[in-house]
C-alpha cells in the first residue's frame, strides 16, 4: 500500500471548504486585522504623545535657563529693575 491509495484527510479533501466556513475564516481575519491596526494607531498615537511632552519639557527648561542668565547678567550689571525713587 502506498502513500497514494489511502482517502484524504476531510480537511484537506479537494472539494474545499463550504461557504460557511470560508466566511467565517474572512470574518476572523477582518477582526485579526482591525485589531492589529487599532494596536499600531495606538501606539503611534501614544508616542506621539510622550514626544509632545518631552519637548514642552525641554521648551520649559530652556525658558527657566533663559530667565535665570537673564537675572544675573542684570544683577551683574548693576540694573535696578523698574524701581522707582519714591518722592520725599
Amino acid at each position: 500500500m502506498t502513500g497514494h491509495d489511502r482517502a484524504p484527510h476531510p480537511r484537506f479533501r479537494s472539494e474545499g471548504l463550504t461557504p460557511a466556513r470560508q466566511g467565517g475564516i474572512a470574518a476572523l481575519t477582518a477582526i485579526l486585522v482591525v485589531a492589529i491596526a487599532t494596536v499600531l494607531a495606538v501606539n503611534l498615537l501614544w508616542q506621539t504623545s510622550v514626544d509632545l511632552r518631552r519637548t514642552e519639557t525641554l521648551l520649559l527648561q530652556d525658558q527657566a535657563r533663559q530667565y535665570n542668565l537673564g537675572a544675573r547678567n542684570s544683577r551683574d550689571s548693576g540694573w535696578r529693575g523698574f524701581d522707582r525713587q519714591r518722592p520725599t
